[in-house]
């Protein structure tokens, strides 16, 4: 059905909207109380504490070479208002606070601050997600003295790893990544009202493993 609707022009916008009121449910069942402002400028839901969320909802996209497994290829590309069909950059965190990207598949939601992140990421099915190391405790456990093989060991990942993201992190595991952006999964606590203020165009991972 999301299919079918998601080929016509009205059908996208069914199916957007309908990712604005699933995450509006999120949002009730967290104890925030969500509401929708009239005008559209982008901001589909404003909370109570101030926090202006935007919507985005996509499919997993089958048949890419790249990703056999099928993707999620979020973006944050618009389609043009000047009359004329195509593509256009949008500043969105200086429309909103946060943006909520949805995998409707498997019902999944990626809080990410609205300035951290590239024009589009991909982002794999939920067993084949590939999550985001925390760079900065690399470096953290480095200058404790530390080796490559206990800091690999402590995050779960190859000794090669260390090595290479304390040279040079990899393009994945840095702000506005693929990985990086993984790692926002579930981040429905960057929303809270105490500490919303500090999180809005900070990193906001904390060291996860990759898996």
């Amino acid at each position: 059905m999301i299919a079918q609707l998601g080929k016509g022009y009205v059908g996208r916008l069914m199916i957007g909207q309908a990712m604005v009121f699933r995450v509006a449910a999120e949002l009730l069942l967290r104890g925030h109380v969500p509401s929708f402002p009239s005008v559209d400028s982008g901001v589909d839901i404003l909370l109570d504490n101030g926090v202006r969320i935007q919507v985005k909802g996509r499919t997993l996209t089958m048949g890419h070479p790249a990703y056999p497994g099928g993707v999620y290829n979020f973006s944050t590309k618009e389609n043009s208002r000047k009359g004329k069909w195509g593509e256009r950059k949008r500043d969105w965190s200086k429309v909103c606070d946060f943006i909520i990207y949805v995998g409707i598949n498997e019902n999944r939601y990626f809080v990410v601050p609205s300035g951290n992140h590239n024009v589009s990421f991909w982002i794999r099915p939920k067993e084949a997600t590939k999550y985001c190391v925390s760079v900065e405790a690399m470096k953290t456990m480095r200058a404790k003295g530390m080796t490559n093989q206990a800091i690999a060991e402590q995050l779960g990942v190859t000794d090669m790893t260390v090595i290479r993201n304390l040279r040079k992190p990899t393009k994945n595991n840095t702000p506005g990544g693929n990985r990086y952006l993984a790692s926002l999964e579930d981040r429905w606590d960057l929303l809270d009202v105490n500490r919303v203020v500090n999180e809005i165009g900070e990193t906001a991972v904390n060291v996860v493993t990759v898996v």
